[in-house]
């Protein structure tokens, strides 16, 4: 009797081609799960960046009072910052927050003003500038 192999495929050849498949697709999940990453972050940076730029808008508009500088110096009232670090935490997670900086140098009669945004670990924006009377 005449033995034909050549139908077919072995159990080793389908082995190995389902190796090299599972390993294929590994590959492509951990670009998903890398894509994924990227863009989670992507997001929280854009919401952390909007939600600064707010809080410097309502600084530079408040700057545009004169009652709100006392010689010279910039003074944030306490309205400014209400509800801001709820929002932060609300918008990027309980460990978030938002901080004001006001700095009046008076040999150049400015105030520097910084803004920032911190979320999750080292993550930061900041915005500064300065505003004179």
């Amino acid at each position: 009797m005449d033995c034909d192999r050549e139908h077919g495929f072995t159990l080793i050849e389908v082995m190995i081609s389902l190796s090299i498949f599972a390993i294929g697709i590994l590959g492509i999940s951990s670009m998903q799960l890398m894509g994924l990453r990227g863009n989670v972050y992507t997001d929280q940076y854009s919401t952390a960046t909007r939600l600064g730029m707010e809080m410097f808008e309502r600084v530079n508009n408040y700057a545009l009072n004169p009652l709100n500088f006392n010689n010279g110096a910039f003074v944030l009232p306490g309205i400014a910052l209400a509800g801001w670090q709820d929002e932060i935490a609300t918008e990027l997670g309980g460990d978030a927050s938002g901080t004001t900086d006001i700095a009046y140098n008076a040999a150049t009669r400015l105030n520097t003003v910084t803004v920032a945004v911190q979320w999750t670990g080292d993550h930061q924006v900041t915005f500064s500038s300065r505003i004179a009377q």
